[in-house]
């Protein structure tokens, strides 16, 4: 991750925290010196977890996409900073050879936001977020709007540019290197496969307008490459 990437996300963690604290929903009784030193810890730990060797797409490039998106919807969203707690989370643990990378995330975020005094049915909406992305296709009875906007914007990469879109099937791929490769291509076009064979990637009439077809169009493509290489 780079000093400028770095310097980004402080920058917008430090402003989310300026937000919440005006805000009647953090209960702290931690002393304000004492507060900004655990954020502080809280956001170098993310930090590195998100810079750690071996991330080469769930990084912090990953995240500054999806606040890229958080602020250009920010407006759509009845709970923005929620959200952006969801952002900043969702990832924090990563590891491909587990399977319980999203669970072990929202404990992550439970503790932090637990200790410096967030409200508790703010904890449990992150919490609940969070979760959800082990699977993005198999929504709860009760969908949170939010939710849906969140999850589209972690699957906004799956409608970006050829370029684009090519560079995250080769980090993917990369993050995964210990799977030897005829193993891998089964797996990812199954996963492929499974989304395609939904109704909609996207959730939210927004996306699906401005993003489905270049998704559907993309993941096809992907589809394509791999059964060519193994033709």
């Amino acid at each position: 991750m780079s000093s400028t990437e770095k310097s980004s996300l402080h920058t917008a963690w430090q402003a989310l925290w300026e937000r919440w604290q005006a805000s009647p929903f953090l209960e702290t009784t931690l002393p304000a010196e004492r507060l900004a030193a655990e954020l502080e810890r809280g956001f170098q730990r993310l930090y590195k977890a998100y810079a750690r060797r071996g991330r080469h797409y769930h990084n912090g490039t990953h995240l500054l996409a999806l606040f890229e998106a958080w602020q250009n919807f920010h407006r759509q969203l009845r709970d923005p900073d929620t959200v952006a707690l969801a952002i900043w989370y969702h990832d924090a643990v990563y590891n491909p050879l587990r399977k319980d990378n999203e669970r072990r995330s929202a404990q992550w975020a439970r503790q932090d936001l637990q200790r410096w005094g967030l409200a508790p049915e703010k904890i449990q909406t992150v919490v609940h977020m969070i979760e959800v992305t082990a699977h993005h296709h198999r929504l709860p009875e009760q969908v949170n709007h939010d939710l849906l906007w969140f999850l589209d914007f972690d699957l906004g990469i799956l409608a970006s540019s050829t370029d684009r879109y090519t560079r995250y099937v080769e980090q993917v791929r990369k993050e995964y290197r210990w799977v030897p490769e005829a193993l891998y291509r089964q797996g990812r076009v199954k996963v492929l496969q499974h989304m395609l064979a939904q109704d909609f990637i996207y959730h939210t009439p927004t996306f699906r307008q401005a993003h489905e077809r270049n998704a559907r169009e993309n993941l096809r493509k992907e589809i394509a490459y791999w059964d060519h290489l193994y033709a």
